[in-house]
């Protein structure tokens, strides 16, 4: 199901499985798939716990102010 997902939306899936009966186009999409030297910069989004609601009001804030 995961593969048949990822070939209808052209988004990458999670499951590893899956990866064998994904169309070899979107494999090799690098803006999907990216190549170990893209992912070797990428970061991780921390959980900010108890600053949630603060981070959403500020977030709310900068969406405010526009342009």
């Amino acid at each position: 199901m995961g593969a048949k997902i990822s070939n209808f939306t052209w988004y990458a899936s999670p499951n590893a499985a899956a990866t064998e009966f994904i169309d070899p186009k979107i494999l090799e999409e690098p803006a999907i798939y990216p190549p170990p030297e893209v992912m070797d910069k990428l970061e991780w989004l921390e959980d900010v716990g108890e600053a949630t609601p603060l981070y959403e009001r500020l977030w709310t804030e900068v969406k405010a102010a526009g342009p």
